[in-house]
C-alpha cells in the first residue's frame, strides 16, 4: 500500500498537482469574472446584481475583484466593498445621460406608415405568459411573477388600460 510508504515521491507529485490545479482554478475564476463584468451589457448587469447581492458562500473570499476606473483623468483601483460599488454604481448609473442619448427636439419624424392595430386580451396574456419571472421590476415596481401568475385576474384590467392608451395617444414618459 501506497499510505505505509510516506516517504514515496508520489506523495509529493500529488501534493504539487493539487496545488497547481487549485491555483489554476483560481487564476481562471478571478480573470473569467473580470473579463465578463467589463463586457457586461443589460441582461448581465442584473445577473451580476443577483451574484452580488446572494450571500456568501465561504464568507471569507472576495466576492468582486479588484476593480479599476478613470474619475477626473486618472485611474483608480476599488479594493474595498465600498469603493467598488461606488464604481460600479457610476458606471452603471451615471449622473450625466451619455451625449446624444436624448433625441433632438427640432427633428421633423416622418407621419407613421400605420396605424396601431387595436390590442386583444389574448395579445395581453400571452405576453404576461412570456415574462421572465424573475427579472428586476420596472417602475412600477411589480414583480413579473406576480403579473403572470395573477394573469387571468389582470387581463381585463390591462386590457381596458392599454386600450385607453392607444386611443388616447398618451405613453408612459422615461
Amino acid at each position: 500500500m501506497l499510505n505505509n510508504r510516506p516517504s514515496d515521491p508520489i506523495h509529493a507529485q500529488s501534493t504539487a498537482a493539487k496545488k497547481a490545479y487549485k491555483k489554476a482554478i483560481e487564476y481562471n475564476k478571478k480573470h473569467h469574472w473580470r473579463d465578463w463584468l467589463e463586457k457586461a451589457e443589460d441582461p448581465d448587469i442584473w445577473i451580476a446584481h443577483r451574484y452580488i447581492s446572494a450571500p456568501a458562500m465561504d464568507r471569507s473570499a472576495t466576492r468582486i475583484p479588484v476593480l479599476k476606473a478613470a474619475r477626473n483623468g486618472k485611474e483608480v483601483t476599488a479594493s474595498t466593498n465600498k469603493d467598488k460599488s461606488q464604481i460600479l454604481a457610476h458606471t452603471f448609473f451615471p449622473a450625466q445621460p451619455p451625449s446624444g442619448a436624448l433625441p433632438d427636439p427640432e427633428q421633423i419624424y416622418p407621419e407613421p406608415v400605420c396605424t396601431l392595430n387595436n390590442i386583444t386580451r389574448n395579445q395581453i396574456r400571452r405576453h404576461l405568459g412570456r415574462l421572465k419571472p424573475y427579472k428586476a421590476p420596472g417602475p412600477d415596481t411589480i414583480p413579473n411573477i406576480v403579473l403572470s401568475k395573477c394573469a387571468d385576474l389582470l387581463v381585463n384590467r390591462l386590457f381596458h388600460i392599454y386600450s385607453a392608451i392607444l386611443k388616447l395617444g398618451i405613453y408612459y414618459g422615461p
